[in-house]
């Protein structure tokens, strides 16, 4: 166990604390939304990720589906989460009490999972990429993360989910993303 699975280990905790606070209604409007963003993130990856090689010429193509598919997911997630949390401000089930904030926990379970894995994808795309400055910081994140034994854990939960999903589409899921 290096530094980064005890990062991973404090984030994944401070989420079911937030699950449990959030509890459970709001934690399944939010496991909805990052499912909704992933599932329509691997529909668009494709056009936007040409798109973007469109804009940038001379990007690589599976550079540009990558960028492409991660802005996607924060970007859809994030719109969705904001347009749930506008539109329910409250979301406590008083009559269940305690069996709402457990809810919330078990639910926080999938979302931070998600989540996380997300978070692992974009890391590594920016760790993966050359730096101007701060080259030591990134072979440094590139060590731990390499050495890591939950990293995988998160990252393929996260991929399971895209090629569960690509298998419905005609070109498959995201070709960049791989089981580690």
């Amino acid at each position: 166990m290096n530094w980064v699975d005890v990062m991973l280990l404090l984030l994944f905790a401070a989420g079911l604390a937030g699950g449990y606070i959030q509890r459970l209604l709001r934690q399944a409007l939010s496991l909805g939304a990052i499912v909704c963003g992933i599932i329509l993130a691997t529909y668009l990856q494709v056009p936007v990720g040409a798109w973007l090689a469109y804009i940038r010429p001379g990007t690589r193509a599976a550079t540009a589906q990558m960028a492409a598919f991660w802005l996607l997911v924060v970007a859809i997630t994030g719109g969705l989460d904001g347009v749930q949390r506008k539109v329910l401000p409250e979301t406590k089930f008083l009559a269940v009490g305690i069996l709402d904030q457990i809810g919330g926990v078990f639910v926080a379970f999938f979302t931070v999972c998600l989540q996380m894995g997300v978070a692992i994808l974009i890391l590594r795309f920016f760790v993966r990429q050359s730096w101007p400055v701060a080259n030591t910081l990134r072979l440094f994140l590139h060590e731990g993360m390499e050495a890591s034994t939950l990293l995988p854990t998160f990252y393929n939960l996260l991929v399971t989910l895209v090629h569960i999903v690509g298998g419905f589409l005609p070109e498959g899921g995201p070709g960049f993303l791989r089981p580690i």
